[in-house]
Formats: structure tokens, C-alpha cells, sequence
């Protein structure tokens, strides 16, 4: 039983940016009052969001040690993965069979890569920028066509695709290669998810671009076409596509049939005392 002058042990299950984030957030605010061990399969944290610049040659996705992270900030880096949690009696069961106690148990382990459009390219990271590159080569030795960056119905997380768009159309136009590029997503706005202001800025950047802009959700591509939810087809010469998530299920962790966990306002899942961060 932890005394009021003991630290509160928190237990961070998950090694990528939100955990790294938390993990000094917790050790800034509330210095010695806890005591902090994160559970990641691995040390390597690399930074995904620079991923987009690498198809073009522009960008290297830079990797940091967690676990020197993990010592700077005075806690403990276990390799390993949380395979369920029991709440009541506050106790996690590792991957290696190892069953950690906690008082507080955060889960920030993010999800799961799906293909989203098949048939297009998928983009999840820097491991698919060589299928981006050969695409815009393409297009070069075709000397034109049509490049569609589409997202399926379901995704609210577009900009890596924003990003793709603006990046494939300066290095076309820096190989003077006359390709028509457009953006195909459910939004009402570009980025809607960062309000008007933002969408108003991106949209003002497709248009410095030349994009086009197109409202659909992509759901499958075959024979040069996208096709869209509504029935509709899009000739497209080129189709990358960012995928779909599905959350990573642990067992006693209520989740919905995609894995993802509900929470409330300050991120504490449902009837639960843990916290999740996603």
C-alpha cells in the first residue's frame, strides 16, 4: 500500500511519440511524487511525421533511443508488451508471461496499419517511400497523367496525404512534367479536423498547386479508376492512399469492434481507472 509521501507508480504501456511525450510531461509536473516505468517492444523511437519528405529525397525519418529518453527522465524502459490488464486488483500481464503492478496504467501503444483503398498505394511511413517515388518516375517517363492522393471513408487524419500532394507536385513541376494531381477525401473543408483557419490556409496552398480538390471517399481502385463510395469512378493514372487504423486490443480494456477504446473528456476509459492516450 503506497503511504502519502510514496511516489505514485505509473505504468506507461506503449513506445511510440505519445508515450515519449507523456512519459516527460509526467516527470516535468510531477517530479519525485511518481515513479515511472514505460513497457514498449522496442527502443528505437523514430519520427514518423517526417516520413513524407523521404519519397523526394528532401528528408531522413531521424530515430531516437527511448531508452536513454527513459534514463534522462528517471525511469525504467522494459521491452516488452502489455497483453491484458485487471483493473480491480491494479495488475498487468506482460507478453513474456511477467505480471507488473501499477496504481496508475496509461496506454499510449497507437494502432494498427490496414489497407484502406485496394489497389492503391498505401502509405504508412518511410518503410513505403520508395513505392511513391517509382509512381512520380512513372510519371515522368509518361510525361503526364493524373495523380489521385485519395483517403476511404472513416478517416479523419489527412495530413500526410496534404503533405504527399504538395511534395509530388513541386517535384513534378521541378521535373517540368505536366501531371494533373487532385485530392480526394470525405472532408468538407481541407483538414477540417484543425478548423477553418487551417482549412482555409491549405486550401489556398492546393490552389497555389494546381491541385484539384475533390469531395468522395475511396474505396477500391482497379482498371485506372478510383472508385468511390457513391458509385462514382475517377480516372487516375496513380493512387496512394493513407491507411486505415484499427486499434491494438488488450485484454480487459473495453474496446469497439475497430480496437479503439471509448473514454471520457479527460481521457480515462469508460468504468475504468485507467488513462489512455491515443
Amino acid at each position: 500500500m503506497r503511504t502519502t509521501s510514496s511516489p505514485l507508480r505509473v505504468v506507461i504501456a506503449g513506445g511510440g511519440f505519445a508515450a515519449a511525450e507523456l512519459l516527460l510531461a509526467l516527470r516535468a509536473l510531477a517530479q519525485d511524487r511518481v515513479e515511472l516505468e514505460v513497457i514498449a517492444p522496442a527502443a528505437e523511437l523514430p519520427f514518423r511525421p517526417a516520413a513524407t519528405a523521404t519519397p523526394f529525397g528532401s528528408g531522413d525519418v531521424e530515430t531516437y533511443d527511448l531508452e536513454a529518453i527513459a534514463d534522462d527522465a528517471g525511469a525504467v524502459l522494459r521491452r516488452d508488451t502489455v497483453g491484458a490488464v485487471a483493473s480491480g486488483v491494479h495488475r498487468g500481464r506482460l507478453a513474456s508471461g511477467t505480471v507488473r503492478a501499477y496504481e496508475v496504467c496509461v496506454l499510449a501503444v497507437g494502432g494498427r496499419a490496414r489497407v484502406g483503398v485496394p489497389g492503391a498505394i498505401t502509405f504508412r511511413d518511410q518503410r513505403d517511400r520508395h513505392l511513391v517515388a517509382r509512381l512520380v518516375d512513372d510519371l515522368e517517363t509518361a510525361g503526364s497523367g493524373r495523380l489521385v492522393f485519395a483517403a476511404p471513408a472513416g478517416i479523419s487524419w489527412t495530413l500526410p496525404l496534404y503533405e504527399l500532394a504538395l511534395l509530388s507536385a513541386a517535384e513534378l513541376e521541378r521535373r517540368d512534367v505536366a501531371a494533373e494531381i487532385a485530392m480526394l477525401t470525405p472532408e468538407v473543408a481541407p483538414l477540417g479536423v484543425f478548423g477553418p483557419e487551417v482549412g482555409a490556409y491549405m486550401a489556398s496552398l492546393l490552389a497555389e498547386r494546381g491541385i484539384r480538390r475533390l469531395r468522395g471517399a475511396a474505396q477500391a481502385v482497379a482498371r485506372g479508376r478510383v472508385f468511390l463510395g457513391s458509385g462514382e469512378a475517377i480516372a487516375a493514372d496513380g493512387v496512394v492512399a493513407v491507411p486505415r487504423l484499427v486499434g491494438r486490443r488488450i485484454s480487459g480494456v473495453p474496446a469497439d469492434w475497430n480496437g479503439f477504446v471509448h473514454t471520457d473528456r479527460y481521457g480515462r476509459v469508460e468504468a475504468e481507472r485507467s488513462l489512455v492516450a491515443r
